[in-house]
This record gives C-alpha cells, sequence and structure tokens, in this order.
C-alpha cells in the first residue's frame, strides 16, 4: 500500500459497523477490542460481539460489525522517548 496515494477516513454506520480507510496493519483483535495501524497513527475500536468481515490490505479498506462503544486515536508513546532518549540529548 502506498501511503502517499491513500486517505484515512473513519466511517460508522448506527454504532452497528465501522468502515475505516487509510489502514496498513491490524495489530490485534478480540470480541470487545481492535486495534489497528493507519496512516494517521495507531486507532482503538472497542465495543461489544466485535468481528472484521474484511480487510483488503491492498487498498487499506477495513471494515468491523458489532456494537460500537468508541474510536480513539491513540498517542505513538516512541516519539516522546523514555528515560535515556531524554538523558542522551
Amino acid at each position: 500500500m502506498d501511503n502517499s496515494l491513500i486517505s484515512h477516513s473513519v466511517s460508522v454506520d448506527d454504532r452497528k459497523s465501522v468502515n475505516i480507510t487509510g489502514v496498513s496493519e491490524v495489530i490485534s483483535f478480540d470480541d470487545i477490542t481492535i486495534n489497528l495501524k493507519s496512516i494517521m497513527g495507531k486507532i482503538s475500536v472497542k465495543g461489544e460481539k466485535l468481528h472484521i468481515t474484511s480487510f483488503d490490505e491492498d487498498v487499506g479498506v477495513l471494515n468491523i460489525t458489532g456494537l460500537i462503544h468508541g474510536i480513539v486515536y491513540i498517542a505513538d508513546s516512541e516519539s516522546s522517548g523514555g528515560f535515556f532518549s531524554k538523558l542522551f540529548r
């Protein structure tokens, strides 16, 4: 997937399905949480009875069904650095 040609969008339909574009990887998933990586950063989808109905990695489109409770963008902790990155600046 060429990230320069892909846009990112999130579409929720009646809290029963989610369509996300610009997805590069599904990191982890179970029936209450799906964690993924998009061109805009990491995303966590929370809910009940979540299922990945389709994921086309070539075009970066992910479809999820279930009862959606929330969608959160997760801050990248690597960019803030840890103790040693601050020590050696």
